[in-house]
């Protein structure tokens, strides 16, 4: 992989500094500023005080958290006028562990936009990251804008929406599993533990300090409900103040459901129907189900009112054979892969890559170099909707990728929400 350092194109005086724990006063008050400041009816200026230590507060409860993760730049007095975070986490994705930044927390002061801040900031974050054996970063905002960077709509996860006419339908009007919901708070230490051992347990998982889990399972202001049946923890949800989206479910593996005419996952519609039914929801939407999550997607496909199948995040590739290699594989035990050989050259202005992957006998194979024509020749951003996007047959390279490889893509790359930034 070779990488394109972009430093000589933006203006040296615009230092750009790695906070410490003695920032984190101010850089708060900075982004709080940025991101909640309004003007009220008699044209006072104010913002939230607290906007980010309420909405993330596992990046933002105190200066321990995770300054060194953020990027700066001041003026000439010294004040911070540009932050960006990349917060770093380990993916777990079967026997893989992928390197991952999510970055969050961009902003400029308003004085100070226009002036090539942004970019500046976000070009340095580039480069630790391919300097930094980083696999892959995601980001949320604008498309187009984060294009410039090599990110894309990429990812690819289920929405489903299930109804109280469903569930009566399914088990009747008056069907109860047994299971009931708690909320948790960071004092049910006991519960927190049997949280952090369960989560270590899923197929793909991103790491969760277990000393801010209370904190990450809060995101992005999250109601996270402990599950139990006759007094006994079966698991967790996140869900929301109204009820109304649930973000997620995990459960013990050991469960067994009730009523298992209705398929293979039926313990998540049994847990859903109680849900529904404690909380007196008409409708509930069950955002971003991974596409590899197969006893929740097989369950939901065949009793929601509705699907839809998304992009998920923004997305930037650095290392696609490692990203590959860990995807392939992961969809190699679930759906199993035909055999064949893709050389694809991917052109990209921070690091461009060659991967070769080989499939046989569902063994998988990558390499990150080939000494013959490839088969395909993409952009970075080709790159990323192509193997890890709703498909090839939304883009333009439908026609370009052999049957073989059409079978293969696309990968199913997501995280959940509480893992986001």
């Amino acid at each position: 992989m070779a990488y394109h350092d972009k430093s000589d194109s933006f203006d040296t005086s615009l230092r750009v500094e790695r906070a410490t724990a003695a920032d984190y006063d101010e850089l708060v008050d900075v982004s709080n500023r940025i991101f909640s400041q309004t003007t009220n009816e008699n044209g006072r200026v104010e913002y939230n005080h607290r906007y980010f230590q309420d909405l993330v507060p596992k990046l933002y409860r105190d200066a321990s958290c995770s300054m060194p993760d953020h990027y700066l730049i001041r003026d000439k007095e010294g004040h911070i006028i540009a932050v960006a975070g990349a917060f770093e986490n380990r993916v777990h994705v079967g026997k893989h562990v992928l390197r991952t930044r999510g970055i969050g927390t961009v902003g400029v002061d308003a004085a100070h936009r226009g002036e090539g801040l942004m970019k500046r900031l976000m070009w340095e974050i580039l480069k630790d990251c391919a300097n930094d054996g980083i696999d892959f970063s995601f980001l949320g905002g604008l498309r187009q804008r984060y294009e410039h960077f090599g990110y894309t709509t990429a990812g690819n996860c289920a929405i489903f929406t299930m109804t109280r006419n469903n569930m009566n339908y399914i088990y009747g009007k008056d069907a109860s599993f047994g299971y009931t919901f708690a909320p948790l708070t960071a004092e049910m230490t006991d519960v927190l533990d049997q949280i952090d051992q369960l989560h270590r347990t899923d197929l793909v998982y991103a790491e969760r300090n277990r000393t801010r889990l209370s904190d990450i399972l809060h995101n992005w202001n999250r109601l996270p409900l402990g599950i139990w049946h006759n007094h006994e923890f079966c698991g967790w949800c996140i869900t929301q103040e109204d009820h109304a989206v649930i973000h997620e479910i995990t459960l013990r593996h050991d469960l067994a459901p009730a009523c298992s005419n209705t398929g293979e996952g039926a313990i998540y519609g049994e847990v859903l129907c109680d849900f529904i039914h404690a909380f007196d929801v008409p409708v509930v939407s069950w955002n971003y189900i991974g596409l590899y999550e197969r006893k929740k997607i097989h369950y939901l496909a065949q009793h929601a009112e509705s699907m839809v199948l998304t992009h998920h995040e923004q997305y930037r590739i650095f290392r696609y054979a490692h990203m590959l290699q860990a995807y392939l594989s992961l969809k190699a035990q679930g759906d199993g892969l035909c055999d064949g050989t893709l050389r694809v050259e991917i052109d990209d202005d921070l690091c461009a890559q060659k991967v070769e992957i080989c499939v046989q006998n569902g063994t998988v194979t990558v390499n990150d170099h080939f000494d013959v024509p490839p088969t395909l020749r993409v952009n970075s951003l080709q790159a990323a909707q192509l193997f890890f996007g709703v498909g090839a047959a939304m883009t333009d390279l439908s026609g370009a990728l052999p049957p073989f490889a059409q079978q293969w893509f696309p990968l199913p790359l997501c995280h959940k929400d509480a893992d986001g930034v």
